[in-house]
């Protein structure tokens, strides 16, 4: 399948790229996961002649083609899977956007269009990895067009449609034992910091990844792989009606159902499991404007086994093919037998496991070369009844324009708790979104995310990524930020002392940063600044005490003891974090 930005208008006047073949082992490894990538540039040459117009695509205005949900840190490998446009194009849509900008005064945009690219190279080209917001977008096209060179059964991840949890890298918040701790006052002053409770506590994980990439796209790995799993299946759903005879696009007002049509698609791609499709819609409403595909989904199984999922999607065309917006909703119904997760009025009485649910949202628009996102995803008690006609609304509370609401948990307590009639959160919420270039993959990106409820403080991470002739170059932060109910991605400092002796949950104006370009002919993220040093302690830094400096298990006498700060800190005229992150192009992303 081509890039999305290939995918013009009929009445254009640029060149389609024409299709490239990807090798098997890539396709099975670009909805579910990441691999690495690598740069290269030229020179501008100008614009190529155009050829006769390309037939105008079917799909293009009922799907939403070039959207994906991926990192910076997420890159695929393939040595034949070239992704990005010629260099002249990237350069032409960068002028143009930005002599826009210019025009209107937008001193904003202008800077996300520096954040997010440099138009005069393409930095991919002839390299054998590419960014996988890129890659994942040109593969669900190819899925939405039939393409023989994609077998559906090689990418579908039931168990991620349904749901997983995020985790954290191995550099990031690793259990720390202490002793002597400064703190401590007349408590214990040994013991051992859980885990998540440091930040970035080693430069690199094991294979070299820089932290900042690595915790990024570890903790999204969840919500990206239910995320993209709902766009494919709902990409096969739109390809069914397009090659079933007798089946046909709604009118207005009107229902198109496959629920018979698309049952044995998904049977003879999970021909290993026993995937059953309860209903399947797609709907356009009576002005026109917002097709809404609907699928229910079980795994066929029964007791503690038995699994459900629904997938919703509300897309609403612009006045082009590069124009739209819309929102796509996932839940997962299992049964689990964590008390963290379940409620103790929530128990399926055959098993006496609790119902639980991983449900997630995700919220765009596309304009031309611009996209944006916004991906939430949290874990909820209870399953739905069976009826009605949105099963995540009978387990989660939703904003206005179908978001998650994070303002809404569970009553805070010893777990289980009972939910009662409060259709909140249960734990791990987290929030994340982007502002990119659907050429290139850069932009700007944060996220943020909360075990409870009632932690009072988000830890939140921000990246600015630009496409430069050598390759694609990133940098960015960790510091803590309001709770995530209120927190609008602004960054408030570093707590060095979450959990330890005599902690203190007032953030200091310090933080961490990293800075990473790909480098090599594998294309993979080599780590060129770090500034992540740090005590646990309320002052950042140890005078007494003593702690696992190289998260290896162990604490060696005086380990730590006389460790200085050495987080990133305020410069020029800033006087918070908020302000140094703007100053470096680390800005918010307007769907966050």
């Amino acid at each position: 399948m081509t890039n999305p930005s290939d995918q013009l208008d009929s009445s254009s006047t640029l060149p389609r790229r024409p299709a490239r073949l990807a090798t098997v082992a890539l396709l099975m490894g670009l909805v579910a996961c990441g691999g690495g990538g690598s740069g290269g540039g030229g020179e501008v040459a100008g614009p190529p002649p155009a050829p006769a117009p390309a037939p105008a695509l079917s799909t293009t205005n009922t799907f939403p083609v070039g959207l994906a949900v991926a990192t910076p840190g997420d890159l695929t490998t393939g040595a034949t899977f070239a992704q990005l446009p010629a260099p002249w194009r990237v350069a032409l849509g960068f002028g143009r956007e930005a002599a826009a900008a210019a025009a209107a005064g937008d001193g904003r945009a202008l800077v996300r269009l520096l954040a997010r690219s440099t138009p005069f190279a393409s930095a991919h080209a002839g390299l054998t990895g590419t960014p996988s917001l890129l890659a994942t977008a040109d593969l669900l096209k190819k899925v939405l067009d039939s393409d023989a060179t994609v077998s559906v059964a090689s990418l579908i991840d039931l168990e991620g449609l349904f749901g997983v949890a995020g985790t954290d890298a191995n550099c990031y918040g690793p259990k720390v034992k202490y002793a002597s701790h400064q703190d401590a006052g007349s408590g214990p002053s040994s013991g051992e910091l859980p885990s998540g409770d440091v930040g970035m506590w080693l430069a690199t994980e094991p294979d070299g990844q820089p932290c900042v990439l690595a915790e990024m796209s570890r903790r999204m790995a969840g919500s990206r792989r239910q995320g993209m799993q709902g766009l494919l299946v709902a990409a096969v759903m739109r390809r069914t009606i397009a090659s079933t005879s007798g089946l046909a696009m709604p009118a207005a007002g009107a229902t198109t159902d496959l629920t018979a049509a698309l049952q044995p698609v998904l049977a003879a791609a999970m021909p290993t499991t026993s995937v059953t499709v309860v209903s399947a819609t797609l709907a356009l409403n009576a002005t026109s404007t917002t097709y809404t595909y609907r699928l229910v989904l079980t795994n066929g199984l029964s007791g503690a086994s038995a699994k459900r999922g629904e997938i919703i999607l509300r897309h609403s065309p612009g006045g082009s093919s590069t124009a739209y917006s819309g929102t796509l909703e996932i839940a997962g119904f299992t049964l689990g037998s964590d008390p963290v997760f379940g409620c103790s009025d929530q128990v399926d009485s055959a098993t006496s496991l609790y119902k639980v649910a991983r449900a997630s949202s995700l919220k765009y628009s596309r304009n031309g070369n611009d996209m944006s996102f916004s991906s939430r995803m949290a874990a909820y008690c209870g399953h739905p009844s069976g009826s009605g006609t949105r099963d995540a609304a009978q387990v989660a509370t939703f904003t206005s324009d179908n978001q998650l609401d994070p303002r809404v948990g569970l009553p805070s307590g010893a777990p289980p708790v009972p939910r009662g009639s409060t259709l909140g959160w249960r734990g791990d919420f987290a929030r994340y979104a982007a502002d990119y270039a659907v050429t290139t993959g850069a932009g700007t990106f944060q996220l943020a995310w909360q075990a409870g409820s009632t932690d009072g403080h988000s830890r939140s991470l921000v990246a600015r990524t630009q496409a430069l002739a050598a390759g694609m170059t990133v940098a960015g932060s960790f510091a803590y930020a309001d709770d995530i109910a209120t927190t609008t991605g602004t960054l408030l400092g570093m707590i060095c002392n979450w959990a330890g002796p005599g902690n203190r949950h007032t953030p200091i104006t310090r933080f961490q940063s990293q800075a990473a370009a790909q480098a090599g002919s594998s294309g993979a993220y080599a780590l060129a600044d770090s500034k992540i040093t740090y005590a646990p302690t309320n002052s950042c830094s140890s005078t007494t005490t003593s702690f696992d400096v190289n998260a290896d298990g162990t604490l060696a006498a005086g380990e730590g003891v006389g460790t200085a700060t050495a987080l990133d800190g305020l410069t020029g005229t800033s006087v918070t974090v908020d302000q140094e992150m703007r100053s470096r192009g680390l800005l918010t992303p307007s769907m966050f």
